[in-house]
């Protein structure tokens, strides 16, 4: 699934103005927190801070917080599954600068109007739906591969299915005995 993500030059200064912020946001938050006014900073926070610390990249932060947004509404990420996720911004990163891809690509976000978006939309992508949901990562990859980008079909193929226990759809289709063996 690396390499799927299509950055844009212009949204580089959005992610430092956003990582400034963020920045200044964890610290009002951990003041307020050492001051008892209020509990510490969310698992969004204190996840983008620690990477920012290590020197992760902010377009590879943004991208961890994306991929993992639901796992950090909970609790903060395991640092097993913290190191994949960068590993993997990194990599999709370093993949799409490899491929040469354009600082601006077109702006198409009015092709999207008319695009399909989610299941019962399109019947081809429906039926990637439905394998991916029946546990098929081949399927899931495909429907994310073909779907419109920032449609509902590409959101459920990069995430398995809505399935947050797995990193890589490819996961879905070893048999568990193989599953486990690292």
């Amino acid at each position: 699934m690396a390499g799927r993500r299509r950055p844009t030059s212009r949204r580089r200064p959005v992610v430092v103005l956003g990582a400034t912020l963020l920045v200044a946001g964890m610290a009002i938050a951990a003041w307020r927190a050492v001051d008892g006014d209020e509990p510490g900073p969310p698992p969004s926070v204190v996840t983008a801070q620690s990477l920012a610390a290590e020197g992760v990249p902010a377009d590879v932060i943004e991208c961890v917080l994306r991929v993992a947004e639901r796992e950090l509404q909970v609790a903060e990420l395991d640092p097993a599954l913290e190191d994949d996720l960068v590993a993997g911004c990194g990599a999709a990163r370093d993949e799409i600068a490899r491929a040469g891809a354009p600082e601006e690509p077109p702006d198409d976000r009015l092709a999207l109007v008319d695009q399909p978006d989610t299941l019962g939309d399109d019947p081809v992508l429906d039926e990637l739906w439905i394998g991916c949901e029946a546990g098929s990562g081949a399927a899931c990859d495909e429907l994310f591969a073909q779907a419109p980008i920032g449609s509902g079909y590409e959101d459920f193929g990069v995430s398995c299915g809505d399935r947050l226990d797995v990193l890589h759809c490819a996961e879905l289709d070893r048999p568990d005995d193989e599953a486990a063996q690292p």
